[in-house]
């Protein structure tokens, strides 16, 4: 008499778009059939969807389902490293660029960590000044605060921290 075969595929889960989950359908077993007719003991999974596999050692068999989920939660940042406020149309503003968010904050501060800009606005940027005087040139801190609102309706936050050089 032959143990009954197992399989655990795991609990329905979440992966991020790109990234690649393996299922296992377990060691020791004679015959894999996963639900796209492949017969390995492993199954790359990259969409959404659901996922199967039949197992079987000798005359038994098991089976078990996993639901995965693919995260669209990406927000996009682009940030640039220096930038030269002297008012030639070229990189004049320190200005994040982004897409896919709900929500957005950008603080910029000086090497004593004091606060010097704050906007909400994605689009406004930092010009440079502080107190409308043009600050020195150097190196400043940033940090940018960020959610982005999924499909599934959950709101994803994150942030991102960094330094900027002004140059003239």
């Amino acid at each position: 008499l032959n143990p009954s075969p197992e399989v655990d595929l795991g609990q329905d889960t979440i992966i991020e778009i790109g990234e690649t989950l393996e299922l296992d359908a377990g060691p020791g077993l004679v015959y894999y059939f996963w639900q796209d007719g492949s017969s390995g003991r492993y199954f790359e999974v990259k969409q959404q969807g659901s996922y199967w596999v039949t197992v079987r050692n000798e005359n038994c068999e098991a089976s078990d389902t996993i639901y995965v989920i693919v995260d669209d939660c990406v927000a996009s940042l682009t940030i640039p490293n220096c930038f030269t406020p002297n008012g030639d149309g070229f990189n004049d503003r320190f200005n994040v660029v982004s897409s896919n968010l709900n929500n957005f904050e950008l603080l910029i501060f000086n090497r004593w960590g004091q606060l010097i800009f704050e906007t909400k606005d994605v689009n406004e940027g930092w010009d440079g000044k502080v107190h409308g005087v043009l600050s020195a040139v150097g190196t400043y801190f940033y940090l940018v605060k960020y959610s982005t609102l999924c499909s599934s309706g959950v709101d994803k936050s994150g942030n991102k921290a960094g330094s900027v050089t002004l140059l003239e």
